[in-house]
């Protein structure tokens, strides 16, 4: 696994803490934890302005975040490599030891609010929603969870049972990428997107 090459594990461990905690923070701001739909509608439009103290936090929280997430993963990468990260902790056969530790709940929620940052400022035009649309078509749900299991409830592990919400999500990305693909490919006659 080359990304793990590139981890240093005392960066990961002295960053843990402080990663967890700028992560829960930036997910309250996007997307409070008793907030609605009316809520989540009116956050998408205060980010589309400069100006707004909605975006001013945003830029805060982001910075924030970078400063413990670039220990997580290479630039290269949107999203933490959570296996890369269990061998650079774990060793070779880490599936135990990070089972235990809580430590993928921290991870999979950092790749949830890198995931809620492509999708709520996003523009459909916009060559980073094309490339984050296209990443997770490849490997979405393993980057926000270790496994789907028939009725469970969330685990320290990482599983989750949510099987038709994935489900109707991994749907809804897989449209919005066929949408994109069919506006390129009208406007392009050279387009080939694979």
């Amino acid at each position: 696994m080359i990304e793990a090459e590139f981890l240093e594990p005392k960066y990961i461990l002295k960053h843990m803490r402080k990663l967890c905690e700028s992560a829960r923070e930036f997910l309250e701001h996007l997307a409070p934890d008793g907030g609605n739909k009316k809520d989540d509608i009116q956050n998408i439009q205060e980010i589309q302005k400069p100006d707004s103290d909605f975006t001013e936090e945003y830029r805060d929280f982001n910075d924030e975040l970078n400063v413990h997430l670039k220990h997580y993963k290479s630039e290269e990468h949107s999203y933490i490599h959570v296996k890369a990260v269990h061998r650079v902790l774990f060793g070779a056969h880490p599936e135990f030891a990070s089972a235990q530790t809580g430590l993928d709940l921290i991870l999979y929620m950092a790749n949830l609010l890198v995931f809620a940052k492509q999708m709520i400022p996003s523009d459909r035009s916009e060559k980073q929603i094309w490339n984050a649309l296209r990443q997770l078509d490849n490997s979405f749900p393993s980057q926000f969870m270790r496994s789907l299991e028939r009725e469970i409830v969330s685990t320290i592990a990482g599983d989750s049972g949510m099987l038709q919400e994935t489900f109707d999500l991994a749907l809804e990305l897989r449209t919005q990428l066929a949408i994109l693909v069919l506006e390129k490919s009208a406007g392009d006659g050279d387009f080939n997107p694979g």
